[in-house]
């Protein structure tokens, strides 16, 4: 019985060889669950933010150049995703650097594998089956973010036929994508004087790697762009674009027509037009007249009168004022004038060999002539001035008085 026991361990060490691939291999292997009748698309959690690590190298070189352009178009349909090269964005990424943090992700299963890599799932499914596992070790040091959270469909420019989303987020850093467990199994069996050892590793296959994991290490939070070496993109958030602009459309009032009338299709509404606001009318004083009275046109008998009379006799008064004082002043300034002749003429009769006292009073007398001569002329013509503006002035407005009659009716009208 201990015999069969100790044989058990090398048993099944050369059961799992015969089987295919070694015995490491063999127990990481889990075992898929696909759910009948349903799409393994349709079961994935998380393919707005899908890790790209397995897109083929020239494909994720292009995606990064384009990032430093401006925001990317793609078509994202189910489990396939391509990038529209010659389609622009009008916006732009910006760059924030974050804490360095170390991320791994492993997949077991379709499910794991269709949640994390939706877009290369189906050429992995072969290998998750026969390596059993496959493994993201990562490194994330910052993020692309566009500057606008939503584009529209009508904004795209280019050749953008078939583009469903835009890229809006993309995380940065380095990666290791390989196959394979990181279990081991070992066995030993000791029959009498004979011993034997037997042990087993699963085989690790390196898929793709971008990236230096020793260059994130430089990274800052302060950084505004990603460290040299460490700039690979690894996971993406995919955004739908909105519907495009449109005009509203005017808004048509249909009414249900009654039963057995014909329909009439829809009619504008009715311009609305001003209409004058009546007047009241003005105060009439009536005398009921005989109905038996002809029939005569309105008699109207009015007299107008200027209301602009009262301050012309103002003007007039004002004005007719100011000469009346030029006149004063003129003939008090000649007043002066004789006097100061008179003096002079007193001290310097000859007019020569003069004293200066009486050169002074000479030129004295010559001012105060000049002045008054100006005050009397000036002074009777504004008089006159404003005796004809005084005179000429309209007279006040009088009472008017007028009859009116019409069938029917007979009126006095007036003003006051």
């Amino acid at each position: 019985m201990q015999r069969f026991v100790a044989l058990a361990g090398p048993a099944l060490v050369a059961l799992a060889a015969c089987a295919g691939g070694n015995a490491a291999t063999q127990l990481v292997q889990a075992p898929v669950f696909e759910p009948k009748g349903q799409a393994k698309c349709g079961v994935a959690r998380s393919q707005d933010h899908p890790l790209i690590v397995e897109w083929a190298s020239p494909d994720r070189l292009e995606l990064e150049n384009k990032v430093r352009r401006g925001l990317v178009a793609v078509r994202y349909v189910g489990c396939e995703m391509s990038v529209l090269p010659r389609c622009t964005v009008p916006a732009k990424y910006t760059y924030q650097g974050a804490t360095r943090k170390e991320d791994r992700v492993e997949m077991t299963d379709a499910d794991d594998l269709y949640a994390n890599l939706p877009v290369g799932a189906a050429k992995l499914e072969g290998k998750l089956q026969r390596s059993g596992k496959l493994t993201v070790n990562m490194s994330l040091v910052g993020r692309y973010e566009a500057e606008r959270p939503s584009i529209r469909a009508d904004e795209l420019q280019g050749e953008c036929a078939g583009a469903t989303h835009f890229v809006y987020g993309a995380t940065v850093g380095a990666f290791d994508f390989y196959a394979g467990g990181d279990a081991s199994v070992g066995g030993s069996v000791t029959l009498a004087n004979a011993g034997g050892r037997a042990h087993s590793e699963a085989q690790r296959e390196s898929l793709s790697r971008d990236g230096d994991s020793a260059a994130c290490a430089k990274s800052t939070t302060s950084d505004t762009a990603p460290p040299e070496g460490c700039g690979a993109l690894l996971r993406l958030e995919v955004v739908p674009l909105t519907e495009p602009r449109t005009a509203s459309a005017p808004v048509v009032v249909t009414v249900a027509p009654e039963p057995g009338a014909e329909a009439r299709p829809p009619t504008a509404p009715p311009v609305p037009r001003s209409v004058p606001t009546p007047m009241a009318p003005p105060a009439v004083a009536t005398v009921p007249a005989p109905p038996s009275s002809p029939s005569s046109s309105p008699i109207h008998r009015s007299s107008t009168a200027s209301d602009s009379g009262p301050g012309q006799r103002r003007l007039g008064l004002v004005v007719g004022g100011v000469g009346a004082a030029g006149l004063v002043a003129g003939s008090i300034v000649g007043g002066l004038a004789l006097s100061a002749a008179s003096t002079a003429k007193g001290e310097c009769p000859t007019y020569m060999n003069c004293s200066p006292q009486a050169i002074s009073d000479r030129s004295t007398v010559s001012t105060y002539g000049t002045i008054s001569t100006v005050g009397i002329i000036a002074g009777g013509v504004l008089l006159a001035g404003g005796v004809t503006l005084y005179f000429t002035a309209p007279k006040a407005q009088t009472p008017r008085l007028g009859m009116q009659v019409a069938p029917g009716m007979l009126g006095l009208t007036g003003g006051f």
